[in-house]
């Protein structure tokens, strides 16, 4: 094994929320499912903020949902993969960024990204702004909490010796982990010793150039690379149960996590896509997972599903190859039943990790 660092471990969940379902027990089901990773040893967690489309999530105020889940946890940190911040006053999101990191005593990092393609539309938003956008609101809020007034003149925002209140535990501020596919984006984070985070449903194929450049840039400008990844694993002691229970489970969420491509199919908006640096969403990548059987799911690796020994060495392979900081368990899916995410997150904690525990990067 090379020297290094131990890999970190962590639990995602999108929030999922299907039809028929319950909001209410949705938020508070994850809120559980968070107690129950604190006390079996894992660094983090993560969700994502989203709006509008409860298929994919109904995580709209992850700084909230945090704060909450710091009273209830005595461990683990909480990170939101991503903050849109296009949407966001960047001036009010530094303080209750702030205010965030006060009420989870310095648990929480910043994740920040442009959001999905299809979400600036509903929000009033033109999408064609959003990374201009996104990249002045990251300035503003990292230079909000790090010094004692803020002037600035921008695009957007324009503001003259203003001081961001409250100031955050963390110094000069959590640290800051870019989501996205958008190597150019990344060489900012390489830049500034931020992390990056990659991975979800979609195969990793489609993170990899990113990823690279954000390794080059780190050599580049002289920075330690954090590659942080996330993926689907299910187990049980039996393989083939575990399958069993797991199947339609897995293809109902793919069904509803890519429903809300459907909300961008127009010609004309595709068009606006690829003009604003969407051409991810542009593409057919999400009707291609869409259409994926379960086997498909499988043999790609987008889900990791078996007995702990199984997920521990194919996991162990990944890992290593990749070279990832940390890895993170999406562990709920709208439709999974509370004893099956519990068993997962068991699972993983006592049988897998200690298997990986070799494995520095």
């Amino acid at each position: 094994m090379a020297e290094g660092k131990p890999i970190r471990f962590g639990t995602y969940s999108e929030m999922q929320s299907l039809p028929g379902g319950s909001y209410y027990e949705d938020v508070w089901e994850t809120l559980r499912h968070i107690e129950l990773a604190d006390r079996l040893g894992y660094e983090y967690t993560t969700t994502l903020e989203h709006f509008f489309f409860p298929g994919f999530s109904i995580s709209a105020d992850p700084l909230a949902f945090f704060s909450a889940a710091a009273q209830r946890t005595r461990r683990i940190r909480f990170r939101t993969v991503c903050h849109v911040l296009p949407l966001h006053n960047p001036m009010v999101l530094a303080s209750q960024l702030a205010t965030a990191d006060i009420l989870t005593d310095g648990r929480i990092d910043f994740g920040v990204g442009r959001g999905h393609g299809w979400i600036h539309e509903p929000a009033g938003m033109q999408m064609e702004e959003s990374q201009q956008r996104y990249l002045e609101c990251l300035e503003i809020v990292t230079r909000g909490l790090s010094q004692d007034k803020l002037t600035y003149n921008g695009k957007f925002w324009s503001v003259s010796d203003v001081e961001i209140v409250p100031k955050s535990v963390q110094k000069p501020y959590p640290k800051v982990y870019m989501a996205g596919t958008s190597g150019a984006a990344f060489r900012v984070a390489a830049q500034n010793g931020w992390g990056i985070v990659c991975g979800g449903p979609a195969p990793f194929a489609f993170f990899h150039d990113a990823i690279q450049i954000y390794r080059d840039a780190c050599r580049e400008f002289g920075t330690e690379p954090d590659v942080c990844t996330v993926r689907t694993v299910y187990m049980d002691e039996d393989a083939d149960r575990a399958h069993r229970e797991i199947k339609d489970v897995l293809l109902t969420y793919y069904q509803h996590a890519m429903s809300p491509i459907d909300s961008v199919q127009d010609p004309k908006v595709k068009e606006r896509l690829l003009e604003a640096g969407y051409g991810f969403y542009a593409g057919d990548a999400f009707q291609q997972m869409r259409a994926m059987s379960y086997d498909d799911i499988i043999d790609q690796e987008m889900a990791l599903v078996g007995t702990p020994d199984q997920v521990a060495q194919r996991l162990g392979d990944f890992l290593e190859q990749g070279r990832y900081q940390e890895f993170s368990v999406i562990h709920h899916l709208g439709g999974i039943q509370s004893w099956q995410v519990a068993k997962t997150l068991e699972l993983f904690a006592r049988q897998v990790r200690p298997a990986l525990d070799g494995i520095l990067v």
